[in-house]
């Protein structure tokens, strides 16, 4: 997993938790963070349902955490978007859509994103690069 760590401690305990091995306590602090509207603590939470960690594994569920944190700004959440989309697990395969996703998580901060990109281009068509381009640069718009 690769994300910045939030000040806050209880985040701070989750990751803790989870680096212990003590995944439902992980699971339960990354509940309550959610349910507070933090955006990290949404997309911990989307995290731990894609990975199965603490709870049942549910891309479903995943993506619905991602989908909220990703509205709040979440750049971590835009890239397991993209992820999502790539993969057609938790939403429908859509490589356009995924290529938008990993250049917005990009444009957010998330420098991870970019293997993800690059990785994701060599398997697509040059106009269709540049038509998620587009949809990605006419997102950003104000």
């Amino acid at each position: 997993m690769t994300m910045e760590i939030p000040d806050d401690p209880r985040f701070k305990r989750a990751v803790s938790a989870l680096e212990q091995g003590r995944f439902q306590d992980s699971f339960s602090i990354a509940r309550q963070l959610a349910g507070e509207g933090d955006a990290m603590g949404m997309h911990f939470l989307g995290w731990h349902y894609h990975k199965g960690i603490g709870i049942e594994q549910d891309d479903g569920a995943a993506v619905t955490w991602w989908q909220r944190a990703a509205h709040l700004g979440c750049a971590n959440a835009v890239k397991g978007l993209g992820w999502a989309c790539e993969t057609g697990r938790g939403l429908e395969r859509d490589t356009q859509a995924a290529y938008h996703h990993y250049l917005h998580a990009i444009m957010l901060g998330d420098d991870s994103a970019r293997e993800a990109l690059f990785e994701l281009a060599l398997q697509m068509l040059p106009e269709d690069i540049k038509r998620a381009e587009a949809q990605a640069e006419a997102s950003t718009e104000v």
